[in-house]
């Protein structure tokens, strides 16, 4: 899940936008606010919080205009979301100059806010590491996992560069049948834990295979299915660790829908 610290001065959309994150499980509502506070408070809160997101009110422009601009002088990580009825190309153009670029129209549906953060993101704190391969087969049995394990080790072994390999099937397990491995945590618990992953946490769920660390599925214990956020935080945890990071992706993409827009892109980054 994401964090989110929300900033209104109003207090009915304080309770309905934290409804609203409520009923999803892409976003949690870590600071809520529904009177302005001044600029140290709301500082205060972020780095204590240290949210993914922060969902300010900028209907109350004026009011709210010092607190942007102390904002954008610290340049936290945070992800600022302004939120009002409407606006016109001028107020955008004012917005975006003080350091807010994405805006969404409110009152709004979780896929909205799930658009605007997805473009936000991958705009604002994208996948850094460049060396993201994925290994897409043209059909099942075609001997593309075992050419991904072979890279990876050619890789590791050969160059001496360090390589994660994750696959991407949590049906399949078939690293675990070739490597006669046993069942781990892999894949699937890292997806569910990616916003909490540890250095101690990330030891528990890979395994070190011929010079490779290895994300291996367990189809006896698939899991949910994972969401892009989660395949974010995960890849944004792992990138400063790894020189590569290789995906061998199931026969099908998996995809999911964002405003009838089908996003076939498994692994954001790749």
């Amino acid at each position: 899940m994401l964090t989110v610290a929300l900033v209104t001065a109003n207090a009915l959309a304080a309770e309905a936008i934290g409804q609203l994150l409520d009923e999803t499980d892409l976003f949690r509502l870590v600071h809520s606010s529904s009177t302005f506070p001044d600029e140290h408070e709301i500082v205060r809160a972020l780095r204590t919080k240290d949210p993914d997101i922060l969902l300010l009110d900028i209907g109350y422009w004026p009011r709210v205009a010092n607190l942007v601009a102390a904002l954008s002088r610290l340049q936290l990580r945070v992800l600022t979301i302004g939120f009002r009825e409407d606006w016109t190309a001028g107020q955008q153009e004012q917005f975006a100059h003080a350091g807010i670029k994405d805006l969404i129209r409110e009152p709004f549906s979780p896929r909205d806010l799930e658009r605007v953060v997805y473009e936000g993101l991958h705009r604002e704190h994208p996948i850094t590491n460049r060396n993201i391969l994925s290994f897409l087969p043209a059909k099942a049995g075609g001997g593309c996992s075992t050419v991904a394990l072979n890279t990876a080790a050619a890789l590791a072994n050969h160059f001496q560069r360090k390589v994660l390999l994750l696959e991407g099937d949590r049906r399949s397990g078939v690293f675990s049948i070739m490597l006669n491995l046993e069942a781990h945590r892999g894949i699937s618990g890292a997806l569910q834990e990616a916003s909490d992953l540890t250095e101690l946490s990330w030891r528990g769920h890979i395994q070190n295979v011929y010079g490779i660390d290895l994300l291996a599925a367990d189809p006896a214990r698939p899991g949910p299915m994972p969401s892009w956020i989660q395949y974010y935080q995960l890849l944004r945890f792992a990138q400063d660790r790894y020189d590569f990071m290789m995906v061998d992706l199931p026969e099908e993409h998996i995809s999911w829908d964002l405003s009838c827009q089908h996003q076939t892109e498994m692994i954001p980054g790749s």
